[in-house]
């Protein structure tokens, strides 16, 4: 009876996929072909995710009730695989784990790299660099002995050295990324794969062009504008085309960056594709920015951010904020600049906090999926010391010593089993202790970051309100950084943030608080400090900026900030923030390099805001 139970549920699932299948004749063979029919559609890339996913599930449970362990393994696979699509990545780490093990069984050599190749991505989509290397590098020594692979396998290999490759990118490793690369290369070039080839090209393009390296840049993309035209890939096309234009405006050949913008945004226009039109409509402000057009960048900057905020493009939103907030400084209209730039911040710190959330979620994501693996590894470790025990129980029957042996074995099985949980225990709690941190430290300054240094102020404010001692807050922003940016690349600038995060922390007392809210304004926080000492400490901040340059090895920076502080006592976040703020635009409308103080009146309650304010000194 439960055999027939067992195979109507079989039946049942097997008419929840639908058009997949038609009604067969019974029979061993059936059975057989249902499972191979059910594979190719988990593995149909034609099909959506959800039905893709639903034939997976439904050929595991078939693949199971055969005892077909090679099928189940491809089930497996192809559940993991639409699972990683969907960014499940537990739930699929576990899958391609489970295929891999079945696999093993099989000997598959070729499904082993296939599912070793899926463990790296899951892994690289998680930030865990490392096991996604290592993953990456056991799938291609599984591709070495196969003998005689056809096509799909060779280019397998090419696939894993870009995706070593960009491993190596991410760690930082530039020169060995390249290796990686040119590795491909050779390989989609042996193999006539023009596809493979023109995206290779726009890669290390992008790598040579973060290097400065332009003109070898140039060579890569185009290349790549060559193979997307010869295999009529538009979209290719349009990006190398907007990429070669980005190249040429650095190395000044306006002439020729305005004709590849023209011919991208036409196949853009023709092929519907918006973000293409977004990128060039960006690149055509900094051409014209370049060639001292402001009026004409200002108005390709505006209907960029109107088409970014239409297609919900926030890292784009930002950027273009602070470009127009930059064009309207040398128009000097520095009030409607800052409005852009207090914009671009609280876009960037939106982005931020949902980077931490993501980050969070990645790395308990990533501890509980090697925890899982290792737990399913001490399972076998103790089904194997079981069996083991059990053994020596049967033979205690005859011999009392050897059962006092087996008593011994379990005991020190138990000891051990205790002493691995403990162990996870503690490395659960520390990765969660280093999860926490994370959440609330920069990235690039290691400084505190916004949410931790709203939680800091509110703590003063009430720590000020209950002795009667006041604090100094102070938002410190450098001069013209979107410059340095512009002109010195965002690398040079995520240095010079560095250095000012260091230098502002061997400047303050060691009760004093400094965090990162977002580009390069710092907010300052003195304890129990009244605004003469604030002012002087704040001074002596400013000052040692200017000093920065030579530190960065690179004498053409020239450094400068400007300082807004405000001593307060009671009252909330929100308006000492905008307080602290107005010090600091009054220290930009000033003529920058100065420190601001802005002077609240006796008596008058904070919280009403900055209709407080009495007076502002300048040094």
């Amino acid at each position: 009876m439960g055999q027939v139970l067992r195979a109507l549920v079989v039946l049942l699932a097997l008419a929840s996929v639908g058009s997949l299948h038609a009604d067969p004749p019974s029979g061993p063979a059936t059975g057989s072909h249902r499972l191979r029919v059910l594979l190719d559609a988990a593995t149909d890339s034609s099909r959506d995710a959800a039905t893709r996913r639903r034939a997976a599930e439904d050929a595991l449970e078939l693949a199971g009730t055969l005892g077909d362990i090679h099928s189940e393994a491809e089930a497996h696979h192809a559940l993991g695989s639409v699972l990683l699509e969907q960014e499940e990545h537990r739930e699929a780490l576990d899958h391609f784990h489970a295929a891999r093990r079945l696999y093993e069984a099989a000997g598959d050599s070729w499904g082993l790299s296939r599912t070793f190749r899926r463990i790296g991505d899951v892994n690289y989509r998680l930030g865990s660099y490392e096991l996604a290397m290592d993953a990456y590098l056991e799938s291609l020594d599984l591709l070495k002995p196969i003998e005689e692979p056809d096509r799909t396998r060779r280019l397998a290999v090419g696939h894993l050295h870009v995706m070593i490759g960009n491993v190596l990118q991410k760690t930082g490793d530039l020169d060995l990324a390249l290796t990686e690369y040119r590795k491909a290369g050779a390989v989609y070039e042996r193999e006539g794969y023009d596809l493979g080839r023109a995206g290779l090209r726009l890669n290390v393009g992008n790598l040579l062009f973060d290097q400065d390296r332009f003109d070898e840049a140039l060579e890569e993309y185009r290349a790549a504008r060559d193979l997307a035209s010869r295999i009529g890939n538009d979209a290719l096309l349009s990006m190398a085309l907007t990429n070669l234009a980005s190249t040429w405006t650095e190395l000044g050949r306006f002439a020729e960056a305005g004709d590849a913008i023209r011919t991208s945004q036409e196949i853009c226009r023709r092929i519907g594709r918006k973000r293409g039109t977004l990128h060039n409509l960006v690149e055509l402000g900094d051409l014209e920015t370049a060639r001292g057009r402001t009026e004409k960048a200002m108005e390709a900057y505006e209907r960029a951010l109107s088409l970014a905020e239409e297609i919900s493009d926030r890292h784009t939103e930002a950027e273009l904020h602070g470009n127009i907030a930059s064009l309207l400084e040398k128009l000097g209209r520095h009030r409607e600049a800052n409005e852009h730039l207090r914009t671009r911040e609280e876009i960037q710190d939106s982005l931020l906090d949902a980077t931490k959330v993501a980050n969070v979620s990645r790395l308990r994501i990533a501890y509980e999926a090697n925890a899982r693996e290792r737990e399913l590894e001490l399972l076998r470790d103790k089904e194997a010391s079981q069996r083991l025990a059990n053994r020596f129980l049967r033979v205690a029957l005859v011999l009392t010593a050897v059962l006092v042996l087996g008593l011994a074995v379990l005991v020190r099985i138990k000891a051990r089993s205790a002493q691995v949980v403990a162990q996870k225990n503690r490395e659960l709690e520390e990765a969660y202790r280093q999860v926490e941190h994370l959440s609330r430290t920069d990235d690039l300054t290691g400084l505190a970051n916004r949410r931790d240094a709203v939680e800091r102020l509110e703590r003063e404010i009430r720590a000020s309100s209950r002795t009667g001692r006041p604090f100094v807050l102070a938002l410190a922003d450098l001069d013209d950084f979107k410059l340095i940016n512009d002109r010195h690349g965002h690398h040079t600038g995520d240095r010079v943030l560095m250095a000012l995060a260091r230098q502002i922390l061997s400047v303050i007392r060691s009760q004093d608080y400094a965090a990162r809210l977002g580009g390069d304004e710092i907010l300052l926080l003195f304890p129990d400090t009244p605004a003469s000492v604030g002012h002087q400490l704040a001074d002596r901040i400013r000052e040692s900026v200017a000093g920065l340059g030579p530190t960065l090895e690179d004498s053409r920076i020239s450094l400068s900030a400007s300082i807004g502080i405000v001593e307060g006592m009671g009252g909330d976040v929100e308006t000492w923030l905008k307080l602290a703020d107005r010090a600091l635009y009054a220290a930009k409308s000033r003529g920058k390099n100065q420190t601001v103080i802005l002077h609240t009146s006796t008596g008058e309650d904070p919280g009403a805001g900055p209709a407080g304010a009495t007076g502002i000194a300048a040094t």
